[in-house]
């Protein structure tokens, strides 16, 4: 025991255990005495009470302490604001509500006001020439995601037609870089204010009555586009950083000027009052997933993910399997896997 004393095991059993959901058989040695039950490493990991942690980045954390802020809530970019433009002889279209099940009427009602309350979306009251259909989906974590169907809407929507990059580009501009970090945008279309006349176009209806959105929703046509131009502008002038749509990579040929690049965009972020989401950041590695790739100083690699989906993928038997099997293959085929970067430049 912890305090010195010993004590004579008087047997084994094996019990079923649940932590979470999870259920594990586990072995537990019996002793006489009345004393509480204690579980060994290999138990704590089988029940996924604790985790093994491989490795240390010791200085990352440093900086998110310096910009602690910049890893706080949702942000509005400063100095931007967003009008979607659409063909002026559009014809309006409304959609009444449609039916929600019972099962998912009180996460729906929380959801709509976790938004509101973010300033994402607000009660509309007065009519509005355009009503869209809402659209609920189910999250990994068992939550919902709350969106609108704007398919009508992206037929007259006027397209910005803003370049969007690739990872190709992206890679060819960073010669001898051997470390990154990777930043996302913490919701990011969320992050850009929409115009007063815009906020009208983008309503939508649901059984407790219509809200319109204050910021720029997902699934307009021109959103990534929009986003793509916003955080390019942003970042610009601050050399070895580079954006695709809200993920950010910044790189450096050694760890000084990694340091040294980093805090300038983290000190952007604050600046423009630019959020980022924590979990989905990783600081000062020398390999990372990048937009469905893996970046390091040999150039792009594969995904593993994306290769164990073509090793799992059954056999086609029709046409549209065949094409969806073909679609994967060509993406990870057009990926100039192994280029190294001093050849790309």
């Amino acid at each position: 025991m912890f305090d010195g004393r010993k004590i004579t095991p008087k047997g084994k059993v094996s019990l079923e255990c649940e932590y979470k959901g999870k259920f594990t058989v586990l072995d537990f040695v019996l002793v006489e005495q009345d004393l509480p039950s204690i579980l060994g490493l290999k138990s704590c990991l089988e029940l996924g009470l604790v985790k093994r942690v491989y490795s240390l980045e010791v200085d990352p954390p440093k900086i998110e302490t310096e910009f602690s802020d910049v890893f706080e809530g949702l942000g509005e970019i400063k100095d931007v604001q967003y009008q979607i433009k659409i063909d002026p002889v559009s014809i309006p279209v409304v959609h009444p509500p449609r039916r929600v099940p019972m099962a998912l009427r009180k996460p729906l009602e929380e959801e709509l006001r976790r938004m509101e309350k973010l300033g994402v979306i607000e009660k509309k009251n007065e009519p509005t020439a355009w009503v869209h259909t809402l659209v609920i989906a189910r999250k990994a974590n068992n939550k919902i995601r709350v969106c609108m169907d704007p398919s009508d809407l992206n037929k007259v929507v006027m397209r910005e037609h803003f370049p969007m990059q690739t990872v190709e580009e992206v890679v060819s501009r960073m010669p001898n870089a051997k470390v990154f970090s990777v930043l996302d945008a913490n919701h990011g279309f969320w992050q850009v204010k929409l115009a007063n006349e815009s906020s009208n176009l983008a309503t939508f209806n649901t059984p407790f009555g219509r809200y319109s959105y204050k910021r720029l929703p997902f699934g307009i046509a021109s959103a990534p586009e929009v986003f793509q131009s916003i955080m390019s502008n942003m970042f610009s002038d601050i050399e070895g950083v580079e954006v695709i749509v809200d993920n950010l990579v910044v790189w450096g040929e050694d760890v000084t000027k990694h340091d040294e690049r980093l805090r300038l965009v983290l000190k952007r972020c604050r600046d423009k009052n630019l959020k980022l989401n924590p979990e989905k950041c990783r600081f000062r590695v020398p390999e990372v997933s990048y937009v469905g790739h893996v970046l390091s100083s040999d150039g792009l690699k594969p995904d593993p993910r994306k290769t164990e989906v073509i090793k799992e993928m059954p056999q086609p038997t029709n046409c549209e399997e065949l094409k969806r099997f073909l679609g994967i293959v060509t993406y990870v085929a057009n990926s100039k896997y192994g280029t190294d970067n001093n050849s790309t430049t």
